[in-house]
């Protein structure tokens, strides 16, 4: 069970579903600094809008672990009753995956509710539970990294499986996603930062336009 690509994914495609039903358009411009200003309002204002809604699509994130880690209890059962063999570092894997992204979800949900003064919370809560959020996230990439270097070596014994163009293309997507995102992640985790701002924003933006690439795809 690849979660990345499925999971994260399937939000990708929640949000791409949304955003293709949204259209600005602006009929009466009076001067050049006017609209300049009212589209940089307008920007700030759907930039603000789009984070609380992407949020608020994540809050039930957590019922998606809920079922994650009863398929893979379910799993663990019927193939210890088979008597077959249990493969236990892919299961170690998913497990702490799962693991990383409910405390994501978790600490995300909280610090939200707690913002929005749905529950009490101090701002020094809300900010160790950002980070504590940052930091499930930062763990999961790496874990994903981890389990995509051991596919490529597994395979490396599969030659026609490796000589698949289309697998290999998918892997290296995969890689250099979670590549960008693990540094992105790490970076935020720390208070002083880890790499130049200047590099923040252009691996961010490559790591969401690979995922909203491989939404449109699947939503081919």
């Amino acid at each position: 069970m690849d979660l990345l690509a499925s999971y994260l994914q399937k939000l990708q495609s929640k949000r791409l579903k949304g955003l293709s039903k949204s259209f600005f358009k602006i009929s009466h411009i009076n001067s050049m600094a006017t609209s300049t200003t009212r589209a940089a309002n307008c920007s700030r204002a759907l930039c603000a809008m789009l984070d609380e809604w992407q949020i608020m699509n994540r809050l039930f994130g957590v019922l998606d672990m809920w079922k994650a880690a009863r398929d893979l209890i379910k799993r663990i059962s019927a193939e210890r009753s088979a008597q077959k063999p249990v493969n236990m570092m892919d299961i170690g894997i998913q497990a702490s995956q799962i693991l990383c992204l409910t405390s994501f979800h978790v600490s995300e949900a909280i610090g939200f509710l707690s913002s929005k003064g749905i529950l009490k919370r101090s701002a020094k809560s809300e900010e160790k539970l950002t980070f504590l959020a940052i930091r499930s996230w930062a763990a999961f990439t790496m874990i994903e990294i981890g389990r995509l270097s051991l596919e490529w070596m597994n395979t490396m014994q599969d030659r026609e499986k490796l000589a698949t163009k289309t697998w290999k293309a998918k892997w290296k997507s995969d890689l250099l996603q979670n590549l960008a995102w693990a540094s992105v992640a790490t970076h935020w985790s720390l208070r002083n930062g880890l790499i130049p701002e200047a590099f923040v924003s252009p691996l961010a933006v490559f790591a969401t336009w690979s995922l909203v690439k491989d939404a449109w795809k699947n939503a081919a």
